[in-house]
């Protein structure tokens, strides 16, 4: 197989959910389709099961052009779409193993990017229909990691393969000529729906970068290197340790006070006593999963970046279903946003309140309480013993709670205004070289102007959620600053 040019080919177009079946021609011939929609095939006799997805961080299918560079050893995009390298890299890795039959189940998810049911949709789904299936694997390996030499030994839910499993394939890739090493830093992906089921889960790094926005690019000669050295670990020795076992609820009470645990043994600082401004420390060894999530506010430090335009306050992408510790961050910011600055934590229930009217009284707020279970949200004004809300979503919260545009895409205003200068400066690069006037152009780019039209802005939002023009420029004043960009007859001018 040409790795590089089966690459080109999967990331000719940005392949949304339900258009999965575009990728059909790539696949196997055997390939099968699960009630899902899925698509898999089985090689050989294996414990190994290999999974990446095929949709791109897109909600329409999008022409990609591609731009190859350092003398074919990159590939990234014009600037105006993604690449679709995530997980692209890892399709073209499983389709190299399938025809080198290594063996395997090789499983091929539709809907992971988040724009069906908030992700996961195609691994998620197939698990809940047919969970007997997936008992067989020990291993689960899944090719949608960014970066070089990640092997993924923690996602969001806590430990998902074990120490022994990641040295034995340390081992496995050094011998072969490659770095892999301990990553705990992974979030989601389709691969962790199996933690609970399978015992050594794990995401390996593809090679690419910047995955979902436009700037998105892929180390070719890395891919080449991975997808031939995949084909050459002995994927059936390694070893099978950890206890597939779905994290559980649990929390822990000190003094009267709830404390921030986290996965693992570590050791954290808590407020015990505000009053007399003792501090107490807590070691913990026991395995705590994060979606039930409590922590004191009230002395926590607000950083740079949170201070300036609400930035930095939610740290995933607006697409992904949000949950425990992440969705709690994110409501955090909400209230941040409009004025709250000490919450504690706590759940149950009550009717619904309105952010907006109850800033018009603030003083008569003792505190707000905020609790999350999952993707269950909780909201109390007042002490423990106050009345409570209780939300089942994101999307109910923010409904009921009356939350503006402007705090959704506080997090994304600095980073928009990025994406129109690398717009603006694509857009003079190309007039000048149509002019033949180049060689004059740096130094002068800071003093040009030029439009940019609401379809083109549309496109930019898209990267980060279901946001509108309209709803843009209705809160210009509150997330922007004037010389950022200029609003005038249809156009944005920067």
């Amino acid at each position: 197989m040409d790795i590089k040019e089966t690459f080109l080919k999967a990331t000719e177009y940005l392949i949304p959910f339900k258009q999965e079946n575009r990728m059909e021609p790539l696949l196997p011939k055997n390939i099968q389709k699960d009630a899902i929609g899925n698509y898999y095939t089985i090689v050989g006799e294996s414990k190994s099961m290999f999974c990446c997805h095929l949709d791109s961080y897109t909600r329409m299918l999008t022409k990609v052009d591609h731009v190859i560079y350092d003398d074919g050893k990159k590939v990234k995009t014009k600037g105006f779409t993604p690449l679709g390298a995530d997980a692209k890299a890892g399709m073209v890795i499983m389709l190299n193993m399938i025809e080198h039959n290594v063996p395997g189940c090789y499983y091929f998810f539709i809907g992971e990017e988040g724009f069906a049911d908030g992700g996961v949709y195609g691994s998620k789904n197939i698990f809940k229909k047919n969970p007997d299936f997936f008992k067989q694997f020990d291993r689960c390996i899944s090719f949608d990691r960014k970066g070089y030499g990640s092997i993924i030994t923690k996602m969001k839910d806590g430990p998902c393969c074990s120490k022994e499993f990641c040295g034995a394939l340390m081992v496995q890739f050094t011998k072969n000529g490659m770095e892999y090493k301990a990553d705990a830093s992974g979030f989601y992906t389709d691969s962790a729906v199996f933690v609970g089921e399978i015992s050594e889960v794990t995401n390996l790094s593809c090679g690419g970068f910047e995955e979902h926005r436009f700037t998105e690019w892929q180390d070719l000669e890395y891919l080449e290197k991975l997808a031939d050295v995949c084909c050459k670990i002995n994927w059936e020795d390694l070893p099978k340790v950890r206890k597939p076992e779905a994290p559980k609820e649990y929390t822990k009470k000190i003094d009267n006070d709830y404390v921030d645990l986290w996965w693992g043994k570590q050791k954290k600082t808590v407020d015990i006593d505000d009053d007399k401004k003792k501090k107490k420390s807590l070691s913990s060894d026991v395995d705590v999963p994060d979606y039930v999530y409590y922590v004191n506010d009230k002395k926590r430090k607000k950083s740079k970046e949170s201070k300036k335009k609400g930035g930095g306050l939610f740290n995933f992408d607006g697409f992904t279903k949000k949950r425990g510790v992440e969705l709690y961050r994110q409501i955090r910011g909400y209230f941040e946003y409009y004025g709250f600055k000490e919450m504690h934590v706590l759940y149950g229930k009550q009717e619904g309140f309105d952010i907006y009217g109850l800033l018009k009284n603030p003083k008569n707020l003792k505190e707000v309480r905020l609790g999350v279970i999952g993707t269950k949200i909780s909201i109390s004004f007042g002490g423990y013993k106050s009345p409570e809300t209780v939300y089942n979503s994101l999307a109910e919260f923010e409904k009921k709670m009356n939350v503006g545009f402007d705090a959704k895409f506080a997090q994304y205003a600095d980073e928009f205004v990025d994406d129109l200068q690398e717009y603006k400066k694509l857009q003079i690069i190309k007039a000048a070289k149509d002019q033949g006037m180049f060689s004059n152009l740096f130094g002068e780019m800071d003093s040009m102007t030029i439009k940019v039209p609401y379809y083109q802005v549309e496109k930019m939002l898209r990267r980060y959620g279901d946001f509108k023009v309209s709803d843009l420029l209705k809160y210009y004043d509150k997330l922007f600053d004037e010389d950022d960009f200029e609003v005038r007859k249809g156009c944005i001018y920067i």
